[in-house]
């Protein structure tokens, strides 16, 4: 499991595209069969995919996502997530924090 922090804030009106690489992840042989993005307020633990995360896409081990609102002065958690053919389960997670 991977944390990151954005290198920036987000304000609440940005909508900008994020990827998550997972090829040093998957071993040679193997390839996804399953992705997620979603997203929750780091401050009541709520689910807040709907209003974060829309156009989730994969391209092989990169999975992408459009993150978007927010409420200011609240920090998100946005997890990506890949599944593969063999079985293995990886994830990341992204800290963006939205200020005006």
């Amino acid at each position: 499991m991977a944390r990151h922090n954005l290198p920036r804030t987000k304000t609440p009106t940005e909508k900008f595209r994020f990827t998550m690489d997972f090829k040093n992840d998957v071993k040679s042989g193997d390839t996804a069969s399953a992705h997620s993005v979603t997203a929750k307020r780091l401050d009541t633990g709520a689910d807040a995919t709907t209003e974060m995360i829309s156009a989730v896409v994969r391209l092989l081990n990169v999975v992408e996502t459009s993150v978007q609102a927010g409420t200011d002065g609240v920090d998100y958690e946005v997890k990506f997530a890949l599944d593969t053919t063999q079985g293995d389960h990886f994830e990341a997670y992204v800290i963006v924090p939205v200020r005006s």
